[in-house]
């Protein structure tokens, strides 16, 4: 069962502190809830130990496994929209990225029939740390959130 949604993502593109270059980072945008339905994807393919670090994923976890044990999917309305800050490079193998984050979550069951729709706002840091060549969300900081019924209509 994939989780979808569509939405923005607006990152701010990352240097090399070292090279002055275009750095490869795998940032997911995501939350403590707007990973929710992106962490269902990518745990059902097994890429996530690629990209976010157990401790940080226990954090995402919840919702993920909430999904896949009711048998429900991101589907219908769900969209998100992420805006993040620069990267704030904290020494040569640490960095983060502070986001504000609105996902609308439609859940779905297995017959595309609607379950549960609410909106998230928030707002976190996610530290980084490097891993070759590539960067490992390492730590999820959620600084706040709050939930909503979905817009009328939605």
């Amino acid at each position: 069962m994939a989780a979808s949604a569509a939405g923005t993502a607006r990152v701010a593109k990352p240097v090399s502190a070292q090279t002055g270059t275009a750095a490869k980072y795998l940032i997911v945008a995501c939350d403590g809830g707007g990973i929710r339905g992106l962490v269902t994807s990518l745990y059902d393919r097994g890429a996530n130990r690629e990209v976010i670090a157990p401790g940080a994923l226990q954090v995402l976890r919840a919702e993920a496994d909430f999904l896949r044990g009711n048998s429900r999917r991101l589907g219908g309305a769900s969209t998100f929209n992420v805006n993040a800050s620069p990267v704030n490079y904290l020494d040569q193998e640490r960095a983060e990225v502070h986001t504000v984050e609105r996902w609308l979550y439609d859940e779905r069951d297995t017959a595309d029939a609607r379950q549960r729709c609410f909106v998230e706002d928030s707002d976190q840091t996610y530290v980084l740390k490097r891993q070759g060549q590539d960067w490992l969300i390492d730590e999820v900081r959620l600084e706040n959130s709050k939930r909503g019924d979905c817009p009328p209509g939605t």
